[in-house]
């Protein structure tokens, strides 16, 4: 067997970078004709899952409502002057509970403080 010369190792190594380059140049030609076909995409779903999360926003909505309209109202001295459920409050009660501080919301109670 003959013994490669550098001159002919560096043709060798040429041929094959030359034969590398021109066979990646032919697969990104067969890529990007593919990608010129019409991509056909089904938006059918996308009514259907914006009326899921409008009726789920309108529930949350409604909870949150339900949640907090239980009321009671405490004066300075920690003793319970007003309570009930804020829609049957009267136009007394309802001017009381704007006067009060809100303390906090738990298990579906509002807490108020009256501050005089």
């Amino acid at each position: 067997m003959k013994k490669l010369s550098t001159n002919n190792f560096s043709a060798l190594l040429a041929l094959v970078l030359g034969v590398l380059v021109l066979t990646s140049a032919k697969s990104t030609e067969t890529i990007a004709s593919t990608d010129l076909e019409p991509v056909v995409e089904d938006l059918s779903y996308v009514d259907e899952v914006e009326e899921y999360v409008d009726a789920y926003f309108e529930e949350l909505i409604q909870e949150e409502s339900l949640f907090t309209d239980y009321v009671k109202i405490y004066n300075g001295n920690d003793e319970l002057v007003l309570e009930g459920e804020r829609s049957s409050f009267s136009d007394t009660e309802m001017q009381v509970l704007h006067q009060a501080d809100l303390l906090t919301q738990e298990r579906g109670t509002a807490y108020y403080q009256l501050n005089n």
